[in-house]
């Protein structure tokens, strides 16, 4: 196998692997927009709308849900962003154990 054929390979393997995780991922958010929110979660939107941040919630997580819901005006970037994640971890998971030797469509459908 020559070089060419060996990265249209792993190209493919990215393309299959990266469909087959965010794909589902994806449709759940379009679905369920803006996304569930826990009542933890709507505390730190009520911190964030009412400017009040304490430490009832970590600072952090607050900080994190204003800056990816733009100021706390667009709240389905947060579940978004937090799809995203999931799904690049998910990604790599599967990288990873694609090089351990385990078949593609194994990875895929599991």
């Amino acid at each position: 196998m020559n070089r060419g054929q060996r990265l249209l390979r792993r190209h493919h393997t990215n393309a299959v692997l990266a469909a087959s995780t965010f794909f589902p991922l994806l449709t759940w958010w379009f679905a369920t927009i803006p996304g569930f929110f826990s009542p933890d979660s709507m505390a730190v939107v009520e911190q964030i709308r009412s400017g009040n941040w304490s430490n009832v919630h970590t600072t952090a997580y607050t900080a994190w849900v204003y800056v990816t819901s733009l100021g706390g005006r667009w709240w389905m970037f947060v579940t978004l962003s937090q799809v995203v994640v999931i799904g690049t971890a998910l990604f790599v998971l599967g990288r990873g154990i694609i090089r351990r030797g385990v078949s593609l469509g194994a990875v895929a459908v599991s």
